[in-house]
């Protein structure tokens, strides 16, 4: 957020000097609840969508992102064939808003699969099971998941957590996540998931 905050309202920012901006769509992973509220402060002269997107680096390389889309129809009619040169999947979420729900919720799912296939690869290494062997069978069987299937062509699979790095990045979303719990909700998953990612260390 203090990312977003400073490039569209800093000393510099974008809104003070883009006096002929039609379209502002957030990118960036980012509280749901935040980007609602970007609605009341970005003159409403300019149409807000929110156009999070998946894949990670290697995605973005093969030009095959997913993106999750929250905003007005004829305004996401607009910018989608700008969001085709960087991705294939387009996928529309509702209002604004919607989009970033989907990448936050998409994310904490994430962690989970980071999590738990990083303490199964650990376990079973001081077991006596080769992290590939393990990772081969996941493949092949009920405990599946992208993480674990790209495991060696993902950047940052044998990352340790640190702020500024992807493993800090999804523990932001998780918490992202957590903002716009609906009432009432059980929090304790999400909540271990960040204490999880924060105990990662580099393999």
């Amino acid at each position: 957020i203090p990312q977003t905050e400073a490039l569209l309202f800093g000393p510099a920012g974008l809104l003070s000097r883009a006096e002929r901006l039609e379209v502002l769509a957030i990118c960036s992973t980012v509280s749901p609840r935040y980007v609602r509220g970007l609605r009341e402060r970005v003159p409403t002269r300019i149409a807000l969508v929110d156009a999070p997107m998946s894949g990670a680096p290697i995605a973005a390389q093969e030009r095959r992102l997913s993106f999750m889309l929250g905003g007005e129809t004829e305004v996401l009619d607009r910018i989608e064939p700008l969001l085709q040169a960087m991705g294939t999947r387009m996928h529309r979420m509702g209002g604004l808003g919607a989009g970033m729900t989907a990448k936050v919720l998409n994310n904490l799912s994430a962690a989970a699969s980071i999590t738990v296939t990083r303490l199964a690869m650990e376990w079973g290494e001081q077991l006596g099971v080769a992290p590939e062997d393990l990772r081969a069978v996941m493949h092949d069987s009920s405990g599946q998941t992208w993480f674990g299937s790209n495991f060696e062509r993902i950047a940052f699979a044998r990352e340790g957590h640190d702020p500024e790095n992807t493993i800090g990045i999804v523990a932001k979303d998780v918490a992202s996540a957590l903002d716009v719990a609906p009432p009432g909700a059980d929090t304790a998953l999400p909540e271990a998931l960040i204490q999880a990612l924060r105990a990662l260390r580099p393999i």
